[in-house]
């Protein structure tokens, strides 16, 4: 065949035989040089292909090929479909390959602790620190966790699991079962309905049964408490049974609503002599049983107690004779009126007292037995009368003082005359004082005071006065005036003024007058007169004329 340039050569038929060969021409020097059909690879798979070190362009990936002329040491290689592929350098030890994502190649990410790498399928993993994950979700989980850290876990209804030295639970063991006492539960499992629950230390806690009707619950201090009822709870109460009770002998914890407890006072053999006795002994007050009053303080009252002698007192009164108490004066068959006080001392005890009138709340200091506020001590007490002591009145007594009898009081001790128990009773202090001498002038008498008394209790009062004046002559005149407040007449206010004209001559002329005022102890109460006349003898009338024509008359009536 003529010359034939390769690119007009048809497609052989088959492969040339190993013998054969290609002729090339080189023009440029116009010689010719043998190609050997053995060393062209024949189409297909190519065992004789021994080198390619004479190519500069990398195959492709389409030629098989990895489109890169190099490739990094240690570098993972990875696909990037028809394009050279690309390579991700070599990790450190400390990093894993995470994938980037569809078409993204993966990237090396640091790892955290240390071990074996972690499979999907049961992994085992040592001393795991989570850090503060947003989400966690564990399904059939099993085995023990060690030092996790939960922040407002959601556990969900975990099948079984141990919590030990857990932060913020506290809880001093691993619990299985039933909560302990120790861990804040009960240790039981089931708790009788309606029983009340007993301690039992460190151990479950027991349930009594159920109490029945009227039971209560009694305890002795060292053992569990029992159920009581009846007679024997109150044995182990220490109380009484309903009715009668002998065993009742002190109420000494009881300490409100108390007026006056425990007290009896009782007329001694001698009729002269009270004795301030204890219901509950029959004799003076002492320590099993004790007097209980309720005694004004100034913001109140405050329950006192008198369970011993106190400044020597010996819980009894004696009235002396040829001594005219409060000026109540001396009649045979007359009873008159006392009462008893309880008084606090300042220094801590009750001091016993008898005055003529009730409605006293602080200690008068008089010491004259015929002043309206004198109070009679208990014998040998030492006490000193103060204003500034609160007192109350406790009790009443009647008597009889006639110093014809021996001895001059008697004091009453049958049916309603005898000692009673009041307290803080309203006052009954009230007076009548008569003119004693008549007031007599030639000429004409003018204004002038008659009688005088001095208060000892505030309060309202309610006064009369009464004034009989006479004159032998005609066109006569009487006028009465009641006055209070200063000891000084002239300086006192007046409160009423009556008068009455007479015609008739020698003639009685009875003049009357009242008021109600507001008073306070140490003011006066003053009756003032005047008689004016034509002619004769003037004279207002006293006591020595005719009893009781002329007087100023008193009573408390708040």
């Amino acid at each position: 065949m003529g010359d034939v340039k390769i690119s007009e050569l048809t497609a052989l038929v088959a492969n040339p035989a190993s013998d054969d060969y290609f002729v090339i021409l080189d023009t440029s020097v116009l010689t010719t040089k043998k190609l050997a059909a053995s060393y062209i690879a024949t189409s297909g798979e190519n065992s004789n292909i021994t080198s390619l070190t004479g190519m500069t362009t990398p195959l492709t990936v389409a030629q098989g090929g990895t489109g890169q002329v190099t490739l990094a040491d240690g570098g993972i290689v990875i696909g990037n479909a028809t394009g050279g592929v690309e390579v991700v350098a070599a990790g450190a030890t400390t990093t894993i390959l995470v994938g980037g994502g569809a078409a993204t190649k993966p990237v090396w990410t640091t790892a955290t602790g240390s071990g074996a790498p972690v499979r999907a399928t049961s992994p085992t993993l040592v001393t795991p620190a989570l850090g503060t994950p947003s989400a966690l979700v564990l399904t059939n989980a099993s085995g023990t966790v060690t030092n996790l850290t939960l922040v407002t876990p959601a556990l969900g209804t975990p099948s079984s699991g141990a919590l030990t030295s857990c932060t913020g639970l506290p809880l001093t063991t691993g619990i299985t079962g039933t909560l302990a006492v120790g861990n804040g539960g009960t240790g039981a499992t089931t708790l009788t309905d309606g029983g009340v629950l007993l301690g039992s230390g460190t151990g479950a806690i027991t349930a009594m049964a159920v109490l029945a009707d009227g039971e209560i619950i009694v305890g002795d201090g060292t053992t569990d408490p029992v159920a009581e009822s009846g007679a024997t709870a109150r044995t182990s109460l220490g109380a009484a049974a309903s009715g009668a009770n002998a065993d009742i002998t002190s109420l000494r914890g009881l300490v409100y609503d108390i007026q006056v407890y425990n007290l009896k006072p009782a007329v001694n053999g001698d009729v002269n002599k009270l004795d301030v006795f204890t219901k509950t002994g029959g004799a003076v007050p002492d320590a099993t049983n004790p007097i209980i009053v309720s005694i004004p303080d100034g913001n109140g009252f405050t329950n006192r107690t008198r369970n011993a002698a106190y400044l020597s007192g010996t819980s009894q009164f004696i009235m002396a004779d040829a001594t005219n108490y409060w000026s109540k004066g001396s009649l045979d068959a007359e009873i008159k009126t006392a009462y008893v006080y309880a008084i606090w001392d300042a220094n801590g005890g009750i001091v016993w007292a008898l005055g003529g009138y009730s409605g006293f709340t602080r200690v008068p200091a008089s010491i004259t037995e015929t002043d309206d506020d004198f109070f009679l001590l208990e014998a040998s007490s030492t006490y000193t009368k103060v204003i500034t002591d609160y007192c109350v009145c406790v009790g009443k007594i009647r008597y009889q003082y006639d110093t014809a009898d021996a001895p001059d009081h008697t004091i009453q001790a049958t049916v309603l005359d005898a000692p009673q128990v009041c307290w803080n009773p309203k006052s009954d202090y009230s007076r009548r004082y008569p003119l004693a001498t008549s007031v007599t002038s030639a000429s004409n008498i003018a204004e002038t005071r008659l009688v005088e008394i001095v208060i000892k209790q505030s309060g309202k009062y309610e006064i009369h006065g009464a004034l009989t004046g006479q004159c032998p002559g005609v066109d006569s005149l009487v006028q009465l005036y009641i006055k209070t407040g200063s000891s000084t007449y002239a300086s006192a206010v007046q409160k009423a003024r009556c008068f009455l004209n007479g015609n008739m001559v020698e003639a009685l002329m009875p003049v009357f007058g009242s008021t109600i005022v507001l008073l306070n102890a140490g003011d006066a109460i003053h009756l003032g007169g005047s008689m004016l006349g034509a002619e004769g003898t003037r004279k207002l009338l006293g006591d020595n004329d005719a009893a009781d024509i002329t007087y100023i008359w008193f009573r408390r009536i708040d």
